[in-house]
């Protein structure tokens, strides 16, 4: 019967087979017609002018297909070399020839913004600029650049492969792909290389900010060193300062008040501690382990040490090393003769080393293990898997931040990878509104965390607050006490500072911290900043220096060198947010040294001339500056209420809609 069926409705199936056929086909080829289906459906649609120069919407899409397979092949030419090309050299070479001769990164990020009609007409301006100025990449480079890709090891089979997944095998359109953004590449390494040169006065500039150094002398008022002095704060200031501060974190308002109640959460966790293990970690130590440890630490972990000489024997050294040749022959000898702790003496050294690292491999192992069984049961008690010997049971009462997570022993420094506990526990606190996005949710029993000491630890959170404001004063009042506490002792280390300061003007630094009984202590000399060549392409490394009782303090540091700048001695420096103050006194000053410019000059240039280079790009190819530059303007048609026809997105405010 079904048979029958088929063969009288044969002409629909064959109809519909080729159909199918037929879409399939389609689907596969419209990435490779779109542009003639584009251009057959709207010939004429007009994005806009250019110079006052009419340009089709046609002309823009044509641009943008072309560095989008130019951009794709860079890509796939890429990926199908990078395990065939040796490190070093040839991985460098490679990336030149595809990233580093590509200008997708730039065109890419101009069509993703917000309206990009205007912005790809500029991207259009580009090219028209690129070409008109003489930049039009020949075909014969572009054989070149594929010449040079089959050196390193393209086949014949790779390029096949790279045509079919970028423009459909057409040969001839990838030419033009790869022609038009060579051209726009070339254009973008002129311009880095004409505003990209150094001038010596911007070397020695950045070089005297980098090596002038100074010490000074300072004092440090703290307001901690005052908070006896103050007076209780009246019920009107506390309630005037909670209500000023309740909708902030601690720390977290520009005075560094703040009351509101952080994230907090509630814990049980399972412990596992390696010392449980250590009497079958010991038994599982073979001596073949014993001997390949001995082996392979003997002359690092069991050389004998010297035992240090006295004076008189030491000068009876050197009376019998007098002879300079006969004093090298026994240092060679003492070499030759460096003495290792023999293997019996060291073998219970050795076992015990080894012992306790199976411990704690088997407490993780072990807490894993549990773990597993957890997570298969719903909401189960975690002390079912204490067994009183190696895994105990622990639920910590009440809700903790995660400052008071932290605190908590053994557990409260464990890890996992670069993540602490407390950084995943109170994810689930911090994104209550949002729990997809916590790390953990309520009730699930974490992966295996690691503390200092060995120790394996598995937590659930059992409950969660969010963060929220104080519903009443009493929560937080001993915070808000202590604040105003320590604000009016700042406020008396500032009189006192200023005391000093004015002292310090008529007698002397030194002798008016003496006089006002406040110590000073003198730094070594420092620079802004210290600076580290880290790679030879101008990259740095920047530490603050660090300064007797103030730290890495940035305001400090500026400070003392502006009063090198106005020639001054004196000056006071207050640090709210530390709640101190600092008085300090220029001791001396060493200006930036020849010796040092002259070696520095290389890498300086090379780290200011890819600044200039990155400003100079980001002021000639911006969008903004090209819309600019050639008078662009979006035809009417293509804005709609506002909206641009490409993304629906609204039209910023502030831009111009004749520009966008």
């Amino acid at each position: 019967m079904t048979l029958s069926f088929f063969r009288r409705h044969r002409t629909l199936f064959m109809v519909l087979m080729a159909l199918g056929v037929l879409g399939f086909v389609l689907f596969g080829t419209f990435p490779f017609v779109r542009a003639k289906i584009h251009e057959w459906v709207t010939p004429k649609q007009v994005a806009g002018t250019i110079d006052g120069k009419t340009v089709r919407m046609m002309d823009i899409y044509d641009l943008y297909a072309n560095l989008k397979v130019a951009a794709d092949s860079a890509q796939w030419f890429y990926m199908v070399l990078a395990q065939k090309v040796p490190e070093g050299e040839g991985q460098q070479r490679l990336a030149f020839l595809t990233q580093g001769m590509t200008s997708s990164y730039a065109w890419q990020a101009a069509g993703e913004r917000e309206n990009p009609i205007g912005r790809r007409m500029a991207w259009y301006a580009v090219w028209q600029e690129a070409t008109r100025l003489g930049f039009e990449t020949p075909k014969v480079q572009v054989q070149d650049r594929l010449k040079q890709l089959r050196d390193l090891g393209l086949t014949t089979n790779d390029y096949q492969r790279v045509l079919a997944q970028t423009c459909g095998a057409d040969e001839t359109r990838l030419e033009a792909a790869l022609r038009t953004d060579m051209t726009i590449r070339a254009y973008e390494n002129w311009v880095g290389e004409q505003f990209g040169l150094v001038v010596d006065p911007e070397i020695r500039r950045q070089f005297a900010l980098m090596d002038e150094q100074v010490k000074v002398r300072l004092a440090v008022l703290a307001a901690k060193d005052f908070e006896k002095e103050a007076k209780e704060p009246t019920e009107e200031a506390i309630l005037k300062q909670f209500n000023a501060y309740k909708k902030a974190l601690p720390g977290q308002s520009p005075e560094g008040f703040g009351y509101m109640i952080p994230d907090r959460v509630s814990i049980e966790y399972l412990a596992a501690d390696p010392k449980t293990f250590d009497a079958e970690a010991r038994k599982a130590v073979t001596d073949a382990e014993v001997k390949k440890y001995y082996g392979e630490h003997k002359d690092t972990e069991f050389v004998v040490k010297e035992e240090k000489k006295d004076a008189a024997e030491k000068d009876k050294d050197k009376d019998k090393d007098k002879d300079k040749d006969k004093g090298k022959e026994k240092d060679a000898e003492k070499a030759a003769e460096k003495k290792i702790r023999p293997f019996a003496e060291v073998r219970d050294e050795i076992v015990t080393t080894l012992a306790a690292e199976r411990a704690r491999k088997l407490a993780v192992e072990t807490l894993a293990g549990d773990v597993t069984e957890v997570r298969a049961k719903k909401q189960p008690d975690l002390d079912i898997w204490a067994d009183g010997t190696h895994v105990k049971h622990v639920k910590v009462d009440g809700l903790f931040t995660a400052d008071q997570l932290a605190q908590l022993k053994g557990i409260g420094s464990s890890r996992r990878a670069r993540e602490t506990l407390p950084q995943i526990a109170l994810s689930l606190a911090e994104f209550m509104t949002d729990r997809a996005k916590a790390r953990i949710a309520l009730g699930e029993i974490s992966e295996v965390f690691t503390g200092t000491d060995g120790t394996a630890y598995a937590f659930r959170v059992t409950a969660s607050d969010a963060r929220h404001e104080p519903k009443l004063l009493a929560e937080v009042s001993d915070a808000v006490k202590s604040d105003l506490r320590t604000e009016e002792a700042y406020h008396t280390a500032l009189a006192k500072a200023k005391a000093l300061l004015e002292a310090a003007e008529t007698k002397g630094f030194e002798t008016a911290a003496k006089d006002a009984k406040i110590e000073t202590v003198e730094s070594e000399f420092f620079p802004r900043e210290n600076v580290i060549p880290y790679s030879m392409f101008g990259q740095w490394l920047t530490l603050p220096p660090q300064l007797p009782k103030v730290g890495a303090n940035p305001v400090v540091v500026a400070a003392s060198f502006r009063m090198v700048a106005d020639g001054k001695k004196l000056t006071m420096v207050p640090l709210p947010r530390d709640r101190s103050v600092v008085v300090a006194e220029l001791v001396d000053r060493r200006a930036p040294r020849e010796a040092g410019y002259d070696r520095m000059r290389p890498l300086l240039a090379m780290r200011i001339g890819r600044d200039f280079e990155t400003k100079a790009m980001k002021e000639v190819f911006s969008p903004e500056a090209v819309i600019v530059r050639h008078r662009i303007v979006v035809d009417p048609s293509n804005l709609v209420k506002g909206r641009s026809t490409d993304t629906g997105k609204p039209v910023d405010e502030g831009d111009n809609p004749d520009l966008y």
